[in-house]
Parts: structure tokens; C-alpha cells; sequence
């Protein structure tokens, strides 16, 4: 399944990226119980992040869910531009995608969630993928 931004308003020049962060990080922590239940696999969705460049070899050695969003939210908070927050996102879900199983599903739900809520209080659509 396919999650895009095609058919919603385009994001103006005068995007709060802030407030993009912010619903993200809400949405994130409103997963975060259900995330944090994906005990299997944390090895390879560990493997994924790193080659990925989000989290770092210490926090790859963790396997700790809890660690790999709070890597996952501390990047974040260093991103100024849409396009790159966007590309973050997107970063993430696939991970979680490449895993595939629950985890593919978890990346599913996550980036509808993050679709549906920036377009709901922001006005506008995510640019994101994810192809489960």
C-alpha cells in the first residue's frame, strides 16, 4: 500500500517546521507503546536505522526501541527545511519497512498517522512513501 501526499494543498513558503516536528513527535509518542512491543527483529530494524545513518553504532548496539526513536527525535530536533524533515520521515518508515512483518505495519500506521494529522491541524500533506 502506498501512503502519499498527492491530492492535498501544497506546503507554502511559510511552513512552521516546528510545528511539523511537534505533530511528528506527538504521533511518534502516541505510537510509542505499540512500537515499543515489537520486541523481535530489533537486531535487523537496528541494522536498518544505522544504514540509514539515523542512529549511531552505540545506539545500534542497544537493540533498545526506546533508544532508536529518542536517536530518531534528537535528529529531528537538528532539521530546519520540510524537505529534509520529509526525508527523515521517510528515512525511518522504510527502515521499519525493509524488516518487513509487524514492523512494515507499524511504518504503515505511523506514516498515515503523520499524513493525517499534519493535514488535519497544519493544512497541508506529509511528502512521504511507504510501500508495505
Amino acid at each position: 500500500m502506498s501512503v502519499s501526499s498527492t491530492g492535498g494543498a501544497s506546503p507554502s513558503a511559510t511552513v512552521d517546521v516546528n510545528k511539523v516536528k511537534k505533530v511528528i513527535n506527538d504521533i511518534l509518542v502516541s505510537h510509542y507503546a505499540d512500537l515499543n512491543s515489537l520486541k523481535t527483529s530489533l537486531s535487523d530494524l537496528a541494522s536498518q536505522l544505522y544504514a540509514a545513518h539515523l542512529i549511531s553504532d552505540e545506539v545500534r548496539e542497544t537493540r533498545s526501541m526506546e533508544k532508536f526513536i529518542t536517536e530518531f527525535r534528537a535528529s529531528l530536533s537538528f532539521i530546519w527545511k520540510l524537505p529534509k524533515v520529509e526525508e527523515h520521515c521517510q528515512q525511518f518508515l522504510s527502515s521499519f519497512v525493509a524488516v518487513r512483518g509487524s514492523y512494515a505495519k507499524a511504518a504503515e500506521a505511523l506514516g498515515e498517522d503523520w499524513i493525517e494529522a499534519i493535514r488535519n491541524e497544519l493544512g497541508f500533506d506529509l511528502n512521504i512513501d511507504v510501500d508495505v
